[in-house]
C-alpha cells in the first residue's frame, strides 16, 4: 500500500486524560476517528471549527476521476467503496483515506458508521431552517411570476425563528453567522470580518453558535444535543488572527474540550497560511 502507513499519519497526546490526535491532512482525522469509535459502544457524533464546512460527499474527487463524468457509475461506485470499509479494519481505513480529498472525511464517516451526524461550525454556510427555505421559496416564486406574467412583487415577512430544522440527507449541519454577535452594518465589511474571527472561541460567541446547533438537534428529531457523545474536530485554519486564539473568555471552549470523548486536531499548515489576516 503506497503513502503514509498507520500510525505515521497522526500523533497521539494524552492530555489530563483527554486523547488528543493530531494530524496533518484533514482527511487523515478518519483513522483517529474509526480508533475512538472502536473504543465507544454508544452512538457518536463529530462537533467540528473550521473555516471550512468540509462537507463534500464521500470520494467525490476519485469517483468523478475514476467514473469519467459518467453519473450512474459515478453513484454505483458509492456502494463499492463502503462495501471495504469498516471502522475497525485499519487497513479498510486506510484505502480509504488514499482515496479521500480533505474535505470529504466527515461524509465518509457518517456513511461508514462512525458518527451518526455532525455539526460544522465554521465561516462558509450555514444550514437553513425550514422557515428559511418556505421564504426563499415564495420570493423565488414571486420573482418568476414577476419576470413571466407581469405580477408586482408583494412584501413578504422575513422569518425570525424561533426556527426549526430537517435533518440533512447527508447528516451533516452546518452553523455560519452572517457576522459578529450584534452587528448591524449592512453590508458587512472587512472590519466586520476581523472582529468576526478574533470572536471565533470566545464564550458568548460559541455559546450562541452551539445553541443553533442545539435548535437543529432537537428539532429535527435528533434530541438533545447536551446528552450527545461527540468528538471534538478542530481545523487550525479556523483561526485568523493573534485574537481569535486569545480569547477573553475561553471558558465555553474549554467545556467543549472537557465534555468531548476524545479530540482530532488538523494543522492544515496550507490553509492555515493562506487564510491567516494580514500580520497574523
Amino acid at each position: 500500500m503506497n503513502g503514509i502507513e498507520g500510525e505515521d499519519m497522526y500523533q497521539l497526546k494524552v492530555i489530563n486524560g483527554k486523547n488528543v490526535f493530531i494530524v496533518e491532512s484533514h482527511h487523515h482525522a478518519l483513522l483517529p476517528w474509526s480508533l475512538i469509535k472502536k473504543g465507544f459502544d454508544a452512538n457518536l457524533i463529530l462537533i467540528s471549527l473550521d473555516h471550512h464546512t468540509d462537507c463534500m460527499p464521500a470520494f467525490n474527487a476519485h469517483r468523478c476521476i475514476e467514473s469519467k463524468s459518467d453519473d450512474a457509475k459515478y453513484d454505483q461506485m458509492f456502494e463499492t467503496l463502503f462495501s471495504d470499509f469498516n471502522y475497525q479494519d485499519e487497513k479498510s481505513v486506510l484505502r480509504a483515506i488514499y482515496k479521500l480529498r480533505y474535505d470529504e472525511q466527515i461524509h465518509t464517516a457518517i456513511c461508514g458508521k462512525i458518527f451518526t451526524h455532525s455539526f460544522s461550525i465554521n465561516f462558509s454556510d450555514q444550514t437553513p431552517s425550514v422557515e428559511e427555505l418556505t421564504y426563499r421559496n415564495l420570493i423565488s416564486i414571486q420573482f418568476k411570476k414577476m419576470l413571466h406574467e407581469g405580477i408586482p412583487l408583494k412584501e413578504i415577512e422575513k422569518p425570525k425563528g424561533p426556527y426549526t430544522y430537517e435533518l440533512p440527507r447527508n447528516g451533516m449541519f452546518t452553523i455560519s453567522p452572517d457576522c459578529y454577535l450584534g452587528c448591524l452594518k449592512v453590508p458587512h465589511d472587512d472590519e466586520c470580518r476581523i472582529r468576526l474571527y478574533a470572536d471565533a472561541i470566545e464564550s458568548d460567541y460559541l455559546s450562541y453558535q452551539l445553541a443553533v446547533a442545539s435548535q437543529m438537534s432537537f428539532t429535527s428529531g435528533l434530541g438533545s444535543l447536551d446528552k450527545s457523545p461527540y468528538v471534538l474536530d478542530i481545523d487550525l485554519d479556523y483561526f485568523h488572527s493573534d485574537k481569535s486564539i486569545k480569547p477573553k473568555d475561553p471558558k465555553k471552549f474549554y467545556s467543549l474540550i472537557r465534555d468531548a470523548k476524545a479530540l482530532t486536531v488538523a494543522m492544515e499548515r496550507r490553509c492555515v497560511e493562506t487564510l491567516k489576516l494580514e500580520g497574523g
